[in-house]
C-alpha cells in the first residue's frame, strides 16, 4: 500500500495553508511544520507560527516546529554575505530552498515516516515518459512560476515533492479557495521581501552582521578614468543606475567591480549587453551530465524572461553560455536556470532513453556521444530478424563445421561458448540436431544487439540482443551470483535463479526480470553484467516454409 504521508512546509501565509488543504482532500496524511531559522524574520515570529499553527488545527492536521537556526545562518546568511564581501549579487531564496525546505526538512519527513514532502510553491514535479525520470517543471501560474528558485533541489529528491498549487494560474484562486473554507490567512498579504531582512534595508542588515563596513573608493570608466567616488562596494549591482551621484551627458550603470583596487567601474547601457558568460556550482536536475552543446532557454534573473542560448560543458563542473541575442545585466551570484521547453533541465534528449544509463555512460568512455547515438540509432533502425542457435546438447564445433558447408553465417557469441547467432534458418531447420532437439532456437526478432559490459575493465561489447523500450529486461551477472541475488533481494526486484549450467566452460548465471531497467544502475559494481530480453522466446517454433 502506497505511503501517503507527507510533511507540509507551513509558513503562515495563504499558498502553504491552501496546499496542506488540498493535501488532506487528495487523500494524503498531512502533517504540518514550520521551521524557526531566524528571529524577527517575516517568516519566523510569532504571528508566522499562529497562523500555521491555527490552519492546522481547523483541518485537523498536526503541526511541529523545529528549531534550524544554527543551519540557517550557516547556509544561508554566511552564503549572503560572502557573496557581498565578493561582489556578487546573492538570491538567499534559492540557498534556503536547497538546504533548509528540501535538505534539512525531508530529513525531518523521513523521521517523521513520510514518503513526501511538499510546499506552497508554484511549480511542478511529474513523471516524464520521454526522459524516464521525474522533472521539475513550470507551474501554470505565469509570472509567479517559482520553477527558477527549486533548480538545485537534489534530483533523487524530485519524485517526493508535491506542489499543490502546480495547476492554479494566479494568486486570487488560492485565495477564493481559503475564503470557502474559511481560513483565517485568505487575505493575508504576500511576503515579498527578503525573509530575514523584512525592512528590505540589506545595506544595513550586512554593516550589523558581518565586517563589511562603509569604505569609500572610485567609481571609474573602462578607461580607468575617475569619474566619482563610491561608499562600499556591497551598496552596488550590476546594472544600478541610481544612486551613483555621477553628472555624465549619457545616463552610466555599473558594469562590474574591482574588489583589489576598491573601484566600481560603470559605463553606458550598450556596455551591459554580453553574449556569453560561464556558470559555476551546476545542477543538472534534467541531465547527468552534459557532454556536447545543447540547446535550451536561459533564464538569469527570478524576474527576467527566457531567451534561446546554446549551453557548452566545461572542466570543473562548470557550463560556458552563449545566448544566441546579447543579454543586459548578467549578474554574478545570481542563478542560470535552463529550461527545455517548460522542464528544468536535467537530462539530456539523445539515445540514453533506449538502454540503460549506466552501460550509455560506459559506451562513452569508448566512443564520442555522437558516435555513440548514430550506433543506438543505427541499431534500431537497421536491426534484422536473429536467432540464437543454443547447442546444449552437442558439440558446438560440430555444427559449425555444419553450417559452414551449407554456407549458413553465424556470428559467435563471445560470453558464451556453446551459442552463435544466424540470420536464416531456412537451413538450420533442415538439420537433424535441430529436429532432435539437439539444439533449440530462440527467436531474437524485433530487438537490437545487447551489451556485455565489464565495468572494472571497461569493455563494451556490441552482442546479443536487448529490447528496444520493452516492458522487462533480463540481466544476468556473469561472475558473482550470490552477490547478483542479494543485490536483488535487497532493491526488491524479481530474480529468476535460473543456472544456465555450461559444463565445458564450467559457468553458471543469475538471471533477473526488470521491469524497470533504470534499476540497473544498482548493479553497477558487478565484475561483469549482460544485459538481455526474454522476450519473442519460442524453442524451436515452426518456421513458414
Amino acid at each position: 500500500m502506497e505511503n501517503k504521508r507527507v510533511l507540509i512546509g507551513m509558513s503562515g501565509g495563504v499558498d502553504s495553508s491552501v496546499a496542506a488543504l488540498l493535501l488532506k482532500e487528495q487523500g494524503y496524511e498531512v502533517i504540518g511544520t514550520t521551521l524557526e531559522l531566524f528571529a524577527g524574520s517575516s517568516c519566523c515570529n510569532t504571528n508566522t507560527y499562529l497562523d500555521a499553527k491555527n490552519v492546522c488545527n481547523s483541518m485537523g492536521v498536526p503541526h511541529f516546529i523545529y528549531n534550524y537556526k544554527e543551519e540557517f545562518k550557516n547556509h544561508v546568511i554566511d552564503d549572503f554575505i560572502n557573496c557581498y564581501a565578493n561582489c556578487k549579487t546573492p538570491n538567499p531564496c534559492i540557498e534556503c530552498n536547497k538546504y533548509m525546505k528540501f535538505g534539512y526538512m525531508y530529513e525531518k519527513a523521513k523521521e517523521l515516516g513520510c514518503n513526501y514532502i511538499a510546499t506552497g510553491h508554484y511549480a511542478k514535479t511529474e513523471y516524464s515518459k520521454e526522459y524516464g525520470r521525474w522533472v521539475l517543471k513550470k507551474s501554470n501560474a505565469g509570472k509567479k512560476d517559482q520553477s527558477y528558485v527549486l533548480w538545485n533541489i537534489p534530483k533523487d529528491l524530485v519524485e517526493h515533492i508535491l506542489f499543490p498549487l502546480a495547476d492554479f494560474g494566479n494568486k486570487e484562486q488560492i485565495r477564493e479557495i481559503a475564503r470557502k473554507n474559511n481560513l483565517k490567512v485568505a487575505n493575508k498579504p504576500d511576503s515579498e521581501d527578503i525573509c530575514f531582512i523584512p525592512d528590505g534595508n540589506y545595506k544595513k542588515f550586512l554593516e550589523i552582521n558581518s565586517d563589511l563596513k562603509p569604505k569609500n573608493g572610485n567609481i571609474v570608466n573602462a578607461k580607468g578614468e575617475i569619474l566619482g567616488k563610491h561608499t562600499g562596494l556591497y551598496n552596488y549591482t550590476i546594472g544600478q543606475r541610481k544612486g551613483l551621484g555621477i553628472s555624465n551627458s549619457v545616463p552610466l550603470f555599473v558594469l562590474g567591480f574591482n574588489k583589489e583596487k576598491n573601484e566600481v567601474i560603470v559605463g553606458e547601457e550598450k556596455e551591459l549587453y554580453k553574449k556569453e558568460f560561464i556558470v559555476e556550482d551546476v545542477n543538472l536536475i534534467l541531465f547527468d551530465e552534459i557532454t556536447e552543446p545543447l540547446k535550451v532557454n536561459t533564464k538569469t534573473r527570478y524576474s527576467a524572461k527566457e531567451y534561446a542560448s546554446t549551453i557548452y560543458p566545461m572542466e570543473d563542473n562548470k557550463i560556458k553560455v552563449v545566448f544566441d541575442e546579447p543579454q543586459r545585466a548578467i549578474t554574478p551570484g545570481q542563478s542560470a536556470v535552463f529550461y527545455i521547453n517548460d522542464i528544468v533541465v536535467r537530462r539530456r534528449k539523445n539515445s540514453l532513453n533506449k538502454i540503460p544509463e549506466f552501460l550509455y555512460k560506459m559506451l562513452l568512455n569508448e566512443y564520442e556521444e555522437k558516435d555513440v547515438n548514430k550506433i543506438v540509432e543505427e541499431l534500431y533502425a537497421n536491426r534484422p530478424t536473429t536467432f540464437r542457435v543454443n547447442t546444449y546438447k552437442t558439440d558446438v564445433n560440430s555444427v559449425k563445421d555444419k553450417l559452414n558447408n551449407l554456407n549458413v553465417k553465424y556470428k559467435e557469441v563471445e560470453w558464451n561458448k556453446t551459442a552463435f547467432i544466424v540470420e536464416d534458418l531456412n537451413t538450420i531447420k533442415e538439420l537433424d540436431i535441430y529436429k532432435n532437439g539437439e539444439i533449440y532456437v530462440q527467436s531474437l526478432s524485433s530487438m537490437i544487439p545487447a551489451i556485455v559490459v565489464d565495468p572494472k575493465e571497461g569493455e563494451n561489447i556490441l552482442d546479443m540482443a536487448a529490447a528496444p523500450g520493452g516492458k522487462t529486461t533480463q540481466m544476468a551477472n556473469l561472475s558473482n551470483n550470490k552477490a547478483m541475488i542479494t543485490a536483488c533481494e535487497k532493491n526488491k526486484i524479481r530474480a529468476d535463479r535460473l543456472r544456465y549450467n555450461l559444463e565445458k566452460q564450467g559457468a553458471s548465471r543469475v538471471t533477473v526480470m526488470l521491469k524497470d531497467a533504470r534499476k540497473l544502475d544498482n548493479f553497477f559494481s558487478f565484475d561483469k553484467i549482460l544485459l538481455d530480453a526474454p522476450c519473442s522466446r519460442k524453442r524451436n517454433p515452426k518456421f513458414k516454409q
